[in-house]
């Protein structure tokens, strides 16, 4: 089949502006496939300092992928294999990324990064099919605003999400380089045991549309990968059966579940918001493949006994949100195949689906969207915390080496290493950690009781700046103290200070911020927020600083107390230019009042001065402070 391969007439009618409505249409989209990537991004680092990235599945990708890449392919959480889970031999290839980036954010990264790709790509493909410019304005913006595209980037890190690259990649080589199939063929049967489902409708439409041979063995091919690996390869590398487990999610009575009223009526929901982005292009002879290609994942999410996998929550609607994007751009071509010489009425029917596809994107944005001016959106998604950047420093503080312990929802910050176990899964009959991650609320754990580890010398501090602790075996326990202390204020309800970095001479918990020749600010939670009644109130700040070289009165930075979301200040003083060192300590007082019971955040603004903050207390307007 000939295809063209050059950018569209319509495109080119962006820029002499033949047809203002298509003017306005496309730039409309343009601006609203920037502004809605931009802030996916802004959305995805939110909700990884608000601790949203945790052990599952955030942490066990992480730590599977990170080994992968460093000599021990699939291993994770010390002595189990991802295999057990899923046949994802995929995944593999992103390990050798870490050693580019050893961050714990760069899955999610890659994530946002197959979510751009495969938008272009779909793109690319549509201007070569020489689809109207604001219509392929329209389906881009689909692809990354409707409400399953933000669940998926916004659900941690899962295997699936690469298939928002996999299958456009697919589609694109099918139209045009059906030589090179065979490499996202291959890539996407190495997704998951199961992933030849979510392909097979697409090659089969090839195949028998064009009478293209190959596309027969390469369905057949794939089928038969999925009947091995299903009953044969999985069994094998787990000693599970695959299909008993897929048996026990539905049941002894799959059919009584799957019409029960309530799931029924979940499923159906589920497809509305799948059926209707396809509403304006189910035109005469362009229904085919939008009934066709995405139908075998939609079966095989809608037809799971979870109850998030059948009504399309987190990742489970990403093979149907990438085939639906094709067999949109598909429907699109085949209609512009097969069409007669338009009328004016007709030449506007492109048009008209931009806009309705635009509308209800946007319908779908703000009832289900994360994002600004959605319904589902919080505090997660909206800003920064800063306490999740204090404890994303003190991760990157923990030893390499040695079996870490921590917490289920503190493994997203630190899985990029060999070894790792997470609470659910410690078992001190088999795991004896060297390492020991957790925050002060957790000292008094009587599963396992931290307290009690240090208070017997097994674990000495390396680490603590209020919340944060890292412990390490065999270290001299002489500093435990420091937290032990802080616990017992905690439990009496005596506010103590949290924030970032630790010296080693000073033997407390330290924030440090080496100062700037520019005038940036850096904003730095001094303190984990506190709940406080109505009342007057100081905040004592305890910290050092010292005199910039050849600044004795220069800008050093601001204090200031704020709301826990860090949107308002309530009270804030201009740091004191008194000089001196990390030995010479001082204090400055931050008066502030409230009207009713609050929750409130001591911040450190840093700019010209360099500063070490070793605390940063809440008390009664007039009472006495000790160190």
């Amino acid at each position: 089949m000939d295809m063209p391969t050059r950018c569209p007439l319509a495109c080119k009618g962006l820029v002499k502006g033949r047809i203002p409505l298509r003017i306005v249409v496309a730039w409309t989209g343009g601006l609203l496939l920037v502004w809605m990537l931009g802030w996916l991004v802004h959305a995805g680092v939110s909700a990884f300092t608000w601790n949203k990235f945790t052990l599952f599945d955030y942490g066990v990708y992480t730590n599977m992928i990170w080994n992968s890449g460093h000599g021990r392919p699939f291993e994770c959480l010390v002595d189990r294999t991802y295999l057990a889970t899923h046949l994802s031999f995929t995944l593999a290839l992103l390990g050798p990324l870490f050693r580019l980036w050893d961050h714990p954010f760069l899955l999610w990264i890659l994530q946002w990064g197959f979510l751009a790709g495969g938008t272009a790509l779909l793109m690319r493909t549509a201007c070569r099919l020489r689809i109207p410019a604001a219509l392929i304005l329209a389906i881009a913006v689909f692809y990354t605003g409707y409400h399953f595209t933000q669940q998926t980037l916004l659900s941690e890190f899962h295997g699936v999400s690469l298939l928002l690259l996999l299958v456009p990649w697919l589609y694109h080589n099918l139209v045009f380089s059906r030589r090179q199939v065979w490499l996202p063929w291959l890539l996407i049967l190495g997704l998951r045991e199961d992933a030849a489902v979510v392909i097979l409708p697409l090659l089969l439409y090839f195949a028998i549309r064009d009478r293209w041979r190959a596309g027969f063995v390469y369905a057949a091919l794939s089928l038969a990968y999925m009947i091995v690996a299903m009953t044969t390869l999985y069994p094998l590398l787990t000693g599970l059966s695959l299909l008993g487990r897929r048996h026990a999610d539905l049941g002894d009575h799959p059919l009584a579940h799957f019409f029960h009223a309530a799931t029924l009526r979940t499923r159906l929901k589920a497809l509305f918001w799948v059926v209707l982005p396809a509403l304006p292009f189910l035109g005469r002879k362009r229904w085919l493949p939008i009934l066709v290609l995405p139908s075998a994942a939609l079966i095989q999410a809608t037809g799971g006994g979870t109850a998030r996998q059948y009504s399309l929550d987190l990742h489970y609607a990403t093979p149907a949100m990438a085939c639906l994007t094709v067999a949109l751009v598909e429907s699109l071509a085949r209609g512009r195949e097969t069409r007669a010489p338009e009328s004016r009425t007709a030449s506007r029917r492109p048009l008209t689906a931009a806009i309705l596809l635009l509308l209800v994107t946007l319908v779908s944005y703000r009832l289900h969207g994360f994002l600004p001016l959605g319904l589902r959106r919080v505090r997660c998604y909206r800003s920064i915390h800063g306490a999740g950047l204090c404890t994303l420093q003190a991760a990157r503080r923990i030893p390499r080496d040695g079996l870490l312990l921590c917490p289920d929802q503190l493994a997203g910050y630190c899985a990029n290493r060999e070894q790792l176990i997470g609470w659910r899964h410690y078992d001190p009959r088999r795991h004896l950690p060297d390492l020991v991650f957790t925050e002060l609320k957790h000292l008094d754990s009587q599963r396992l009781g931290f307290r009690a580890w240090m208070e017997e010398g097994r674990f000495g501090l390396i680490f603590f700046d209020g919340t944060n602790i890292i412990l390490k075996r065999g270290v001299d326990p002489s500093s435990n103290h420091i937290v032990l202390d802080a616990g017992r204020r905690r439990s009496s309800g005596a506010p103590f200070a949290q924030s970032g970095s630790m010296l080693a001479d000073i033997q407390v918990a330290t924030l440090h911020w080496p100062g700037t020749g520019a005038r940036a600010h850096q904003t730095m939670p001094a303190a984990w927020p506190m709940s406080l009644e109505a009342g007057d109130y100081d905040a004592v700040f305890l910290f050092s600083a010292r005199t910039p070289e050849g600044d004795a009165t220069g800008d050093w930075g601001t204090l200031q107390v704020r709301l826990e979301s860090l949107e308002e200040t309530l009270a804030e003083a201009a740091i004191d230019p008194v000089g001196g060192g990390p030995q010479i300590l001082r204090t400055q007082r931050l008066s502030f009042s409230l009207a009713a019971p609050t929750r409130v955040q001591a911040v450190v603004v840093g700019q010209r001065a360099e500063l070490w903050l070793v605390r940063a207390d809440f008390v009664r307007r007039g009472e006495p402070w000790e160190f």
